[in-house]
C-alpha cells in the first residue's frame, strides 16, 4: 500500500524496452520502401545474392514499391494497437517517431494534392518535427493523467478491501 501512495509502481524494464522498440519500429517501418530503394542497401543485399526491383510491375499495385507501402501502412498501426492492447508502457519520448512519420505523410499527401513541391526544404521538416513534438508532449501529459487515475482506483480498491476485512473481523 505504501508503494501505491508513493507512486512507486515499476513496470518491468524488459517490457518497457520491448514496447519502446516496437513503437519506434512502427514509425520507421513506414519508410521501408524508401530505404529499400537506396543503392547502398541494394548492394548490401546483393552480397547475399538477393536481387529485387521495386519498380517491377505487379497486378493491382502497379509496382512492388506500392505493395510494400500498402503493407507498411497496414502493419504500422497494428503494432501501435498491439502495444496499447497489451498495456505496455514505452518511454514517452518514443511516441515522437510514429507521430513524425504519420504527420509527415499526412501533410505531405495534402501538399502533393495541392501540387506543392516543398519536400526537400528544411523548414518543412522542422515544422513537421515541431508539430510531432507538441503532439507527443500533449499525449505524454494525457498518459500521466490516465496513469494517475489508474493508481487512484487501485488505492481505492485496496482501501475498500481492507475496510471489508475489518468489518468481517468486527462482526465475528
Amino acid at each position: 500500500m505504501s508503494q501505491l501512495l508513493q507512486n512507486n509502481f515499476k513496470i518491468s524494464r524488459g517490457k518497457q524496452i520491448a514496447s519502446t522498440i516496437l513503437l519506434i519500429s512502427s514509425g520507421v517501418i513506414l519508410y521501408t520502401e524508401n530505404i529499400l530503394d537506396i543503392v547502398a542497401v541494394k548492394k548490401f543485399f546483393s552480397l547475399f545474392s538477393i536481387e529485387y526491383d521495386l519498380d517491377r510491375a505487379i497486378p493491382i499495385f502497379l509496382k512492388v514499391k506500392n505493395l510494400v507501402y500498402a503493407l507498411n501502412m497496414a502493419i504500422s498501426p497494428m503494432i501501435i494497437m498491439l502495444i496499447l492492447l497489451l498495456r505496455m508502457k514505452p518511454v514517452r519520448w518514443a511516441f515522437i517517431v510514429p507521430l513524425y512519420a504519420y504527420l509527415n505523410m499526412l501533410i505531405g499527401t495534402i501538399l502533393q494534392a495541392l501540387e506543392h513541391e516543398i519536400f526537400n526544404i528544411w523548414w518543412y521538416r522542422t515544422l513537421i518535427f515541431i508539430g510531432a513534438a507538441a503532439t507527443c508532449w500533449i499525449l505524454s501529459k494525457s498518459l500521466k493523467y490516465i496513469d494517475a487515475n489508474e493508481k487512484s482506483e487501485k488505492i481505492r480498491d485496496i482501501i475498500f478491501e481492507n475496510y471489508r476485512k475489518q468489518l468481517k473481523k468486527d462482526v465475528a
